[in-house]
């Protein structure tokens, strides 16, 4: 058991009365290490500022700290250069007395598609040893089949499991069906369950509603969790509260606004004639906001004024593509955000919701929709681009949609094949023992935390682990800076011939090679060392892909739609190709988009090897 084992227990489960000396006693879990900066700061926040701000937090009284998902476990190796595994020990290190939180997909995990079960199984161990007290768990789809599994391995571990139930705002999606499927997941283990309602559209009567009818039939503590996207969060506590909810999501101020959870210093001044709150200190709180505050001025860089604005675009019955940042970094690499474009990615976001039978829009189908809303409006035309993740929704390897699927572009999306019916899980081969072999063969260490880490993001681990990705920087980051001295001048004064190859130099001097980012380009240097002190010999632009200026583009050249990482290379020179055979998968967004010969042809050349990243209308291969 961990520092919060004595804690975790009470969450949500304190005995109420009608007195207003002992007025019900509303629990706050405090979501700004996970929700809050993954909303505000796209995951950005640095593990050595989350242990700061984690620590304040420890002494203000929370039921508990939810602090990592899906986006941050990603962003910590793709950005941050961090093992986020490492990150939760780091974590649960300063957290002495509050109970640790993470929330996960479901049988998706950390990641953004289906995992095996024996992946679950470790992952769930993983958490285990690194002090995980409470799991949140949820389906995107309310599959009950989805998180059943993770579900009884949680509970094997002897962990704490609260089950996050989607509010799904159709037509379809009344109370009775929530607290159904609140009922499900209580009964497969669930301690606790959430209304979760992501976009913060559930109004005071609604989330009244819902959570009755959760209490009602779940037989266990019931609680909210609502964005303060549009603004109307706080009249859904209000009337959860009301209800019977016995704990509520809040952030604290810094991390609270637009797509984050509501701020806890406006929740307990709102409520406090309707509640009391256990909330610990006020003081403690505010050196945590302060803490926190102090810290932001260091990601400015991300500080996306998009991304803190409210927006009412889900109470019009359109996805709020503002908050999700794979849309914004796509439209700012075409040079093409704009509020208009925005508006009618919106809007296409609503069309592409309907085809797929209305899912929630949560993570990851939320980015899946306003991807493929992206691709249709940015393409001028819907489907021409499809991504994998839509064909594998599409196919059934997501889940069962909750409602009817356009069979029209099921037809286009689907091709000749069926979608499956079963449990997405069981057509999947175990991933342990592929991802333990490949390990092995890229030399690298093989742990219960890296097998996991593969098997959920291969390429993107591959990288990190080989050393191949350049790690974001901050302003604090330490920076070791060596003298560089001119190549036509030794360390003794002695000239060196400038003519001379720089293989000659190496020969005669050891030499290291690392990568540099200069005015936000990366570079692969060689530093040439003499006596200590290094200079750099040799400069290239990193893995990106060849330029070649439009104008002296070939025809049957094919580029690369958008910016990314290229995972896979299927052309080689001298192979025989036709119109639309993928050439190569290219992973941009958090997802894989498969880039396809534009004529019949033989290829003549290709720019591009897997791990190259490209920008928009980069060269990938020529098709002659």
């Amino acid at each position: 058991m961990t520092a919060g084992s004595s804690r975790r227990q009470g969450i949500g489960t304190e005995e109420r009365s009608g007195t207003m000396q002992d007025m019900n006693q509303i629990s706050l879990i405090d979501t700004s290490l996970r929700w809050g900066q993954e909303a505000l700061l796209v995951s950005r926040l640095r593990t050595r500022h989350a242990v700061q701000i984690a620590r304040a937090l420890d002494s203000c009284g929370f039921a508990a700290l939810d602090v990592m998902g899906s986006a941050a476990f990603e962003a910590s190796l793709r950005f941050l250069g961090e093992d986020p595994f490492d990150r939760l020990s780091e974590l649960r290190g300063a957290i002495a007395s509050t109970p640790m939180m993470v929330t996960l997909g479901g049988q998706v995990g950390f990641s953004h598609h289906h995992l095996p079960d024996d992946v679950i199984d470790t992952i769930v161990k993983e958490l285990h040893n690194r002090g995980v007290d409470w799991i949140r768990v949820y389906d995107s789809l309310n599959n009950l089949d989805s998180v059943q599994h993770l579900i009884e391995r949680a509970r094997h571990a002897k962990q704490h499991v609260d089950g996050y139930v989607v509010y799904n705002p159709t037509p379809s999606y009344t109370a009775k069906k929530l607290a159904a499927t609140a009922k499900a997941m209580a009964d497969a283990g669930c301690e606790r369950i959430t209304v979760y309602d992501p976009l913060g559209i559930l109004s005071e009567h609604q989330a009244r509603e819902f959570v009755a009818a959760c209490v009602k039939q779940a037989g266990v503590p019931c609680g909210i969790a609502s964005s303060m996207l549009t603004g109307i969060a706080p009249l859904a506590y209000a009337g959860a509260i009301d209800a019977g909810a016995t704990f509520i999501d809040t952030c604290i101020p810094a991390l609270s606004s637009a797509a984050s959870a509501p701020p806890v210093e406006s929740v307990i001044p709102g409520l406090e004639t309707k509640v009391s709150f256990a909330a610990g200190d006020a003081d403690a709180r505010h050196a945590a906001e302060e803490a926190t505050a102090s810290l932001l001025g260091l990601y400015e860089e991300v500080l996306d004024p998009f991304r803190w604005r409210h927006d009412t675009a889900p109470l019009e019955g359109a996805l709020p593509v503002s908050s999700i940042p794979a849309v914004l970094e796509h439209l700012q690499s075409l040079e093409e955000l704009s509020a208009e474009r925005l508006a009618s990615i919106a809007k296409e976001a609503a069309a592409v919701s309907e085809d797929m039978g209305e899912p929630s829009w949560v993570t990851p189908l939320r980015e899946i929709i306003a991807m493929q809303a992206t691709y249709n409006v940015v393409e001028g035309d819907r489907y021409v681009q499809i991504s994998q993740e839509i064909k594998d929704y599409f196919l059934g390897l997501y889940g069962h949609p909750p409602g009817h699927v356009s069979q029209s572009v099921e037809r286009t999306v689907n091709g000749m094949e069926e979608p499956i019916t079963c449990r997405p899980a069981d057509v999947l081969e175990p991933g342990i023992p592929q991802a333990t072999k490949m390990l092995n063969a890229e030399d690298v260490p093989v742990t219960d935390a890296s097998v996991v880490m593969y098997a959920m993001y291969p390429s993107l681990y591959l990288a990190y682990a080989h050393g191949e990705l350049t790690p974001e920087r901050l302003p604090d980051d330490a920076v070791e800076v060596e003298e560089v001295i001119p190549l036509e001048e030794s360390p003794s004064g002695a000239p060196v011939d400038a003519a001379a190859p720089a293989e000659e130099i190496v020969e005669e001097e050891s030499f290291e090679e690392m990568t540099v980012e200069v005015d936000g380009e990366t570079y692969h240097v060689r530093i040439l060392e003499r006596s200590g002190v290094a200079a750099i010999i040799e400069g290239s632009a990193g893995t990106a892909a060849p330029k070649m200026s439009p104008g002296k583009r070939k025809e049957g050249t094919v580029v690369a739609p958008m910016q990314g990482l290229i995972l896979k290379v299927h052309a080689a020179v001298g192979a025989r190709v036709k119109m639309g055979d993928v050439v190569a998968v290219l992973e941009a967004m958090k997802m894989q988009n498969d880039i396809v010969a534009s004529r019949d042809g033989v290829v003549k050349e290709v720019y591009v090897k897997e791990g190259s990243v490209v920008k928009p209308d980069d060269p990938v291969v020529l098709v002659e």
